[in-house]
């Protein structure tokens, strides 16, 4: 789906902190970021932060505490800068929903996912294109 439509992606974010009712403010409001490729400073914000309590943090070494966030933009390394610029180190990220679509758990990084044509179907819908199949 192309970045115009604005999809939203969630995110697992594994940071080396803690997070702070302040930090989730800033992320909300959004965090002024130099994009990569026009050089112009854009505003990167998240549309939905949930912090999870402390039981659920990852155990993957480093990680202090696990957000997950959801954007619809995709700026070069979008929320590592934005964390990056309120202190804040990710060691663990991973995109777990696209639009209405949940990511299975076991598709590694760099791998693909065919998507059915009930799938497309639903992307399709989310951004209100018609659905059409062939």
């Amino acid at each position: 789906m192309h970045p115009t439509y604005h999809v939203p992606k969630t995110y697992l974010v594994g940071v080396q902190s803690n997070v702070n009712s302040f930090d989730v403010d800033k992320l909300l409001r959004g965090i002024s970021l130099k994009d990569p490729r026009s050089g112009k400073t854009r505003l990167a914000r998240a549309i939905d932060i949930v912090v999870e309590e402390e039981e659920e943090v990852s155990t993957i070494a480093g990680v202090t505490c696990r957000v997950k966030m959801t954007i619809t933009e995709g700026m070069n390394r979008q929320i590592r800068r934005m964390f990056s610029s309120l202190g804040k180190e990710v060691v663990e990220l991973k995109r777990v929903s696209m639009g209405p679509l949940l990511l299975p758990d076991t598709l590694a990084p760099g791998e693909v996912s065919i998507l059915t044509d009930a799938q497309i179907g639903e992307l399709r819908a989310a951004v209100g294109l018609d659905i059409i199949f062939e």
